[in-house]
């Protein structure tokens, strides 16, 4: 084999390699990078809210979001933001601020207390959508206004918070939750 060959054969493999980890997993993004991408094309959120002493956030990287079946479904029709609930960057969403909160040898994130209503309990999946298909579904659901569904909501920026859902999620849990809050869901019966 000559030199051209092996170097043809390397970029080959690194070609390969490259495109695999491309699709091969989820599509991560920042809290920031989600909302840029917001901005050019509108998709419901979902945010894994995990910590890294989490041993219960490692199995379901390992064993949920590893699987074609769920990856597949978040790049498609998500941003998945990956959010460390300990992190201390701050974040600004619209003109609120949220910064890390240390208490004795730990701390949390605001934004994490916020998106799960102030129960920190990890692994937690949380979904957000569009303020306006937020408010849509729960004035249908309960036959109000969408003034009246819109006072309850937690609204981030341009963003509203469908659902925490805490606990290490299988792959035949999540499936059906990334369906009833997908853009083909029926949480707002589209």
């Amino acid at each position: 084999m000559n030199i051209t060959s092996s170097i043809k054969h390397c970029l080959g493999i690194l070609i390969f390699l490259i495109a695999f980890n491309a699709t091969g997993q989820v599509q991560w993004m920042t809290w920031d990078e989600m909302i840029k991408a917001q901005k050019k094309e509108a998709r419901p959120v979902f945010i894994d809210v995990y910590t890294d002493w989490c041993g219960w956030c490692k199995v379901m990287d390992r064993e949920t979001f590893a699987k074609a079946e769920v990856y597949e479904v978040l790049n498609r029709d998500f941003y998945s933001v990956k959010f460390d609930a300990e992190q201390r960057d701050d974040i600004k969403v619209g003109s609120k601020t949220y910064s890390y909160i240390g208490e004795g040898r730990r701390g949390y994130h605001e934004l994490a207390a916020t998106i799960l209503n102030g129960q920190l309990s990890y692994p937690t999946v949380v979904f957000l959508d569009a303020v306006d298909r937020v408010e849509r579904a729960i004035a249908t659901q309960n036959g109000v206004s969408t003034e009246v569904a819109r006072q309850n909501l937690i609204i981030l920026g341009d963003l509203a918070l469908v659902a925490p859902m805490p606990g290490y999620q299988k792959v035949e849990q999540l499936l059906p939750m990334l369906e009833h809050f997908g853009p083909k869901g029926n949480y707002i019966g589209r």
